[in-house]
């Protein structure tokens, strides 16, 4: 028969009796305790590990929209720039002084950007 090691300071065991009952796995209460508190400090290693994956995904995931909102922002202001641009009167009233009302097309695309950047 094979003689067992102590799980916690991997010290040969005592041979088992012949009576027989469940085999010895650590040689002493200091090496049965300190075999649980490396057990529970891996979980709690892997738990900390976990939640740190979790909240990166998440993290990763509402940078990623926020950058596509921007991007689509960025698209539309585009969009308008060009179209403002076809005229040939082409000129921004809005940034000339401040009017009550809805201010230039321009101007609400640079600050819908603006806004979306935020």
């Amino acid at each position: 028969m094979t003689r067992r090691k102590c799980l916690g300071c991997r010290r040969q065991l005592t041979e088992p009796s012949s009576r027989g009952g469940r085999p010895q796995r650590f040689c002493s209460e200091r090496c049965r305790s300190r075999w649980r508190r490396f057990g529970e400090a891996l979980a709690r290693g892997r738990d900390q590990r976990d939640q740190r994956l979790e909240t990166t995904g998440e993290e990763r995931y509402r940078l990623r929209s926020q950058a596509y909102t921007v991007a689509s922002t960025a698209r539309r202001m585009a969009a308008v720039l060009d179209e403002e641009e076809k005229h040939e009167d082409w000129r921004q009233p809005a940034w000339d002084r401040p009017r009550p009302g809805r201010p230039a097309t321009y101007t609400a695309a640079a600050l819908e950007l603006l806004d979306a950047a935020r």
